[in-house]
């Protein structure tokens, strides 16, 4: 598996463990207006100026943060994926079909033969999940944020175009205590895409690139745990005895047995998701990992 739990979660006491479509983790969300940080009046720290504009792209897809995240995403699409190798029929004077067409209108290049057009397998189409933690420390930056969710975007993008059928899973793990040595833990699911699916990178890139996908809807969704817990974990801004909305953590190692690639919960000083070109270099590592062969730029 590409990528690790860093900091191992004993979920000695789970009080929450779920596998959620994005519909059902939204029906799931209930969002406190009164003194919960999913309703908050900080744009800046989410990407959003409502809940409800939060989960409303969260159903609809993102464009404005596609667009934002071509530069990371679209362009190491771009410039990985005419690397990569795959099969296709191209044109030629002689090979394995004849164009009809070409040939009655006299075009010498009438046949169609199957080259390797930088490609890497047949007709297989392996399985391949993508796991990404959306919890990220509260000092963690929107750009490192959107940086590595383009990253996971990207990835997933190029194995598809490489043949395989991809899976790509969003987690918000949680604990009550730092690090997520012991104490109570929680996590949820949300199946961004499955391997039938095809890629919306609008949707994508919402769950894995869009701060409020865990500063406002997790948030609401945890906001929506009873009121012991709340206390437990700290969900809340204000009328509990701590503030704030638990500790990042990553899920135990089993939970994360026949996952391919896992980018893990983000602490502050992620400073290796700063850059493009970081990130580009990730992509290529974990293409290598997989099996994607690239040719030599």
């Amino acid at each position: 598996m590409i990528g690790r739990a860093e900091n191992i979660a004993t979920p000695a006491r789970v009080i929450l463990s779920e596998d959620l479509s994005p519909r059902e983790f939204l029906a799931a969300c209930k969002p406190d207006h009164s003194h919960g940080s999913s309703t908050s009046e900080d744009s800046h720290f989410t990407g959003t100026d409502s809940y409800d504009e939060a989960a409303r792209l969260a159903l609809e897809g993102w464009p404005e943060g596609r667009n934002k995240v071509a530069a990371i995403s679209t362009g190491l699409v771009a410039e990985l994926s005419g690397r990569i190798q795959r099969e296709e029929w191209v044109a030629d004077v002689e090979g394995q079909v004849i164009d009809v067409g070409l040939y009655l209108s006299g075009e010498p290049e009438c046949c169609r033969r199957l080259d390797l057009v930088d490609s890497i397998i047949g007709s297989a189409r392996p399985f391949i999940r993508i796991v990404i933690s959306g919890t990220v420390s509260a000092g963690v930056s929107t750009e490192v944020i959107t940086t590595r969710g383009a990253a996971i975007a990207a990835l997933a993008d190029l194995m598809e175009l490489a043949g395989y059928a991809v899976q790509v899973d969003v987690i918000f793990p949680n604990s009550s205590q730092r690090y997520g040595k012991g104490g109570r833990y929680l996590c949820s699911t949300v199946h961004v895409k499955q391997s039938s699916e095809r890629l919306d990178l609008d949707s994508l890139t919402f769950w894995t690139a869009h701060p409020s996908a865990l500063r406002r809807i997790a948030f609401a969704r945890w906001e929506a745990l009873d009121e012991e817990n709340r206390r437990t974990f700290g969900f809340g801004t204000s009328g509990y005895d701590r503030c704030g909305y638990g500790n990042v953590c990553d899920p135990p190692a089993a939970d994360l047995e026949g996952v391919d690639v896992y980018l893990g919960s983000a602490l502050l000083g992620a400073d290796h998701w700063n850059s493009p070109e970081k990130a580009r270099a990730w992509i290529e590592s974990s293409l290598g990992t997989l099996g994607v062969k690239l040719q030599t730029a």
